[in-house]
Order: structure tokens, then C-alpha cells, then sequence
């Protein structure tokens, strides 16, 4: 008994102690690795591709003009595993000199010992630019000569390090310049399609679109009445949209002023940003251009540049996780999937704030080319000779209600498909 006793006397006194002490550890390397990330960027930054290599994949392919070379770890189909003191070293072209943004795409466990260092060669000097040590992809600013350059990732921790590539990007410009805004509403009907259908409705009573417009008026009223608390982006972007299309076919202002209210109070929403869980980044982004799209001509100035400044920050940040280069872990499995209701949702919503924000953002043409691409592999891969989707008739739905009004706005627009 009193053995037992000790024992636990003892344990209890320890188990206190070592806590504290992988605390301070923890914390020490958090300190040292904020110091020494002294280059690194928000994904803001990221630009358009410069050059890109994924090292499960390097050798598939001949043509790759990188050497890469060091003393390996595993080499896997999409991630190369990395031990202790082991480095991987390769080589990026840069067009001419000047900054660009570097990307590591890396795959590690939260432990205090678990970093990867990014050191690079210049005029036959390592320079370190920072340290890694969570998942996803870290951003650091480099300022390169013209032409080739070395670039050395070095597991420093005392656990296997794991990463799928690395990019490097121009750094994205002022989103901001040469704003020219185009003509709005343009995404699901212009000005002349609302005559048309207000023509419609006034003039046949059992016109099919009879039905939704009271349906949707109903709704709006008393959204007028007891506006929506817009608990998620799902629910918000049914609310916005109600008040929004209600706004263009009546003209009624009680409308457009609960969706200009919702559109401030949205822009000032924070849902998250969660690689992993990227459906409501989606519809937050098909939400807000579509509000954006059909309250333009209700919004003030310094409005249109708030929508604008966070729709550009939202469609830029799913842009990136589109393009992540760790597609082999669970972060990254709905972008390089062929088929399947996220791409609708993201590419869909991508696609809208693209084409909300043509000749008003710098940006917006890429994000429309990657849209376009998604979007494409869907269909081509996600449906049969018949038109029926291959994962069920309710995710059939929910994929169209996100995909369709994307795929068709291009060509109200007269963007290329």
C-alpha cells in the first residue's frame, strides 16, 4: 500500500512538471519559427504559375527539365516522405528577376518537433526563408535572379515530414487598378430580360413562371416584414436571392433594401475557411455575386467596393485550394476528383464571382478559366448518355442548382466556354 502510495505521490508530481515543460517547448519553437517566417505571405499573394513540381511525380515524366536530387526519404505516387535531416533540393526558372511567391504543400502532424525548413541557393548562398510547421500550404516571398534557382526543403524535426510539391507564382497584383465596371444585373437576366418576363407575367396568368414569381414574392414579404438572421450560407444565400430577384421584377425598394441590408451584413460575415470543408465557401460565393450582380444599382459607391474587396478575397482563396498541390490528402480530394458535387458548388460559385467582377478585378479571368475547367471535367466525367448524375437524384439536384447558372451565364456574357 504504501509502494501504491508513493507511486502515485510521485506521478501526480511529475505528470504536472512534464506537461509544463512541453508546454515551454511548444511554445519556444512557435517563437522561433514566427522569427524565422519573417518572408512568409498570406495566400492573397499568390499569383499566376510560374512553374510547379509534385515530387510523387516527378520521375513519370521525361520531360521534366527540374534536377532534383538529395538524400530521399519514401517516394509515394502523389507525396514524398521526408526523415530526419533528409532534404529534397530542385530547380524553378524564374522569367525575369524580381519577387515571386513560393508554395510548399505540406502534410504534417501538430508535434512540437515536426518542422520543415525552405532554404534557397542564391549566388552560391543558402538563404533560409522560413520554417513549416503545420499542414497545408505555406506562402514566402522570394526575390530571384533571371534564370534557374535552387530551392532546398530540409526536414529539421525529429518526425517524418511529409509534402507533395512545391510552386512558384507571381506575386498577384492590386486587384483594384483599372477598375472599369460593366453592366449590371448581366449573370441570370440583363435589364431587357426583365422587361420581358415582367411582360410575361402581366399579360398570362397561367405563364409557368406564375407560380415561382408568387411563391417567391410571398417570401420576400415577409422577409420585409421579419428579416432573415442568415444563420449559414446556405440559408443566407436562399434569403438574398429572395429579396434580390423580387427587387428586380417588382422594383419595389422594401426589397432592395433588406438585400442591400444582407449584403453589408454578409460582407462582414466570417464563415470560415476550412480546406476540408469548402461547400459553404461555395455558396457564400454564388450568394454574393448573385446579391452584388442584381443590387448594383442600389449600392453606393464605398458598398460596391466592400462586396468587391471580400468577394475578391473569398474567390481568391478558393481559387488557391483549387489549385493545392496536396491533392493527395483530404484537403484536397474534391479538386482533383473528376466528378462530384463539391466541384458544382465551388466551381459554380468561383465561376458567378468571376463573372460578377469581369473588368473589375484583375483576377477575375483566371478564376474563370479554372472555374470553366472544373466545371468541364464534371460534366464530362459526372454524368451519363441520358443526363443522369451518378451519385444520386438528390445530389443530382443539388449539383444542378449550382453548376447550371454558372454554365449558362458565360454565355449571356460573352465569355468562351
Amino acid at each position: 500500500m504504501m509502494l501504491i502510495c508513493a507511486i502515485f505521490v510521485l506521478t501526480t508530481t511529475l505528470i504536472p512538471v512534464l506537461s509544463l515543460a512541453e508546454t515551454e517547448e511548444e511554445q519556444r519553437l512557435r517563437q522561433e519559427i514566427a522569427a524565422s517566417a519573417v518572408n512568409r505571405v498570406d495566400f492573397s499573394k499568390v499569383g499566376s504559375e510560374v512553374d510547379v513540381i509534385r515530387f510523387g511525380t516527378v520521375y513519370e515524366s521525361e520531360s521534366r527539365a527540374h534536377d532534383i536530387q538529395g538524400r530521399f526519404g519514401e517516394m509515394q505516387a502523389t507525396k514524398m516522405t521526408l526523415g530526419r535531416d533528409q532534404f529534397v533540393e530542385w530547380t524553378f526558372t524564374a522569367p525575369q528577376a524580381g519577387d515571386y511567391v513560393l508554395t510548399i504543400a505540406a502534410d504534417i502532424a501538430r508535434l512540437p518537433n515536426r518542422r520543415g525548413k525552405i532554404s534557397v541557393q542564391i549566388q552560391d548562398e543558402w538563404r533560409d526563408y522560413g520554417q513549416i510547421a503545420e499542414s497545408g500550404q505555406y506562402h514566402c516571398m522570394v526575390t530571384l535572379p533571371k534564370g534557374e534557382t535552387r530551392f532546398r526543403l530540409s526536414n529539421i524535426g525529429g518526425h517524418l515530414f511529409y509534402t507533395s510539391g512545391a510552386r512558384l507564382s507571381t506575386v498577384r497584383g492590386d486587384p483594384w487598378s483599372n477598375v472599369e465596371p460593366g453592366e449590371h444585373p448581366r449573370l441570370q437576366f440583363d435589364r431587357e430580360e426583365i422587361v420581358e418576363i415582367q411582360q410575361s407575367i402581366a399579360s398570362d396568368p397561367d405563364h409557368p413562371v406564375r407560380y415561382y414569381y408568387d411563391g417567391l414574392l410571398a417570401a420576400a414579404e415577409n422577409q420585409a416584414e421579419k428579416p432573415s438572421r442568415l444563420n449559414g450560407p446556405r440559408a443566407s444565400a436562399q434569403a438574398l436571392h429572395e429579396v434580390a430577384i423580387a427587387y428586380a421584377l417588382t422594383g419595389k425598394s422594401e426589397y432592395a433594401d433588406r438585400g442591400v441590408d444582407y449584403l453589408k451584413r454578409l460582407s462582414q460575415r466570417d464563415f470560415g475557411r476550412n480546406p476540408s470543408s469548402v461547400l459553404g465557401n461555395g455558396e457564400y460565393l454564388d450568394c454574393m455575386a448573385w446579391g452584388y450582380d442584381v443590387l448594383y444599382d442600389r449600392l453606393t459607391e464605398a458598398q460596391r467596393q466592400t462586396v468587391r474587396e471580400r468577394l475578391d478575397l473569398e474567390a481568391h482563396w478558393m481559387w488557391v485550394q483549387m489549385r493545392t498541390l496536396s491533392k493527395d490528402t483530404v484537403h484536397g480530394w474534391w479538386s482533383s476528383d473528376h466528378a462530384n458535387n463539391w466541384q458544382a458548388v465551388t466551381a459554380g460559385g468561383l465561376g458567378m464571382a468571376a463573372l460578377a467582377l469581369l473588368g473589375e478585378s484583375n483576377n477575375a479571368g483566371m478564376w474563370l478559366t479554372e472555374a470553366i475547367a472544373q466545371i468541364k471535367m464534371l460534366l464530362n466525367h459526372g454524368f451519363d448518355s441520358d443526363g443522369a448524375y451518378f451519385e444520386s437524384p438528390m445530389y443530382h439536384k443539388y449539383t444542378m442548382n449550382y453548376m447550371t447558372p454558372f454554365a449558362t451565364a458565360p454565355l449571356r456574357t460573352g465569355e468562351p466556354v
